[in-house]
């Protein structure tokens, strides 16, 4: 009898949750306010997230995943879901999340952290690769940002 789904599951979490919650006093000595503004009570709220997750269903699915509410990029924090079939497959890989497009050519240089989905195939000698990703363009000394969806 083969083991089920969730038998072959194996992870590994990492990381850590801090909160900060405290009291804030403010006083205020202008006089030309009135004296029962002159004193405020707040609520001082932080929160600092730090995870990361590294798992495999089974031996052809994987999962990579890191989030860090102090990173100083967006690429820091990665979400990778992969696939990779058999060696007699026609699909060669399949990846979900941040991937990279690595291209052979010395005047255009490839990216490293798209967002989308990335294909591997092969049809006898022929192989394939497919790339699937949205990035976001800001133009610099225009305040305008465009969302673009790109296809390889």
């Amino acid at each position: 009898m083969s083991p089920s789904l969730w038998e072959q599951y194996r992870y590994h979490p990492t990381g850590n949750v801090a909160f900060d919650l405290g009291i804030r006093y403010n006083k205020n000595d202008n006089p030309s306010i009135s004296p029962e503004y002159r004193s405020s009570y707040g609520l001082d709220f932080d929160q600092r997230i730090s995870l990361g997750i590294q798992g495999k269903i089974g031996t052809r699915l994987s999962l990579n995943a890191m989030y860090d509410t102090q990173a100083t990029f967006d690429f820091q924090n990665v979400f990778k879901l992969e696939y990779t079939p058999n060696e007699d497959d026609i699909v060669r890989k399949v990846e979900l999340g941040n991937v990279s497009l690595p291209l052979n050519s010395s005047l255009i240089t490839g990216a490293q952290s798209l967002f989308g989905v990335k294909t591997e195939l092969q049809f006898g000698r022929t192989l394939s690769n497919r790339c699937l990703f949205r990035t976001t363009l800001s133009v610099p000394n225009c305040h305008r940002t465009r969302e673009v969806l790109y296809r390889l």
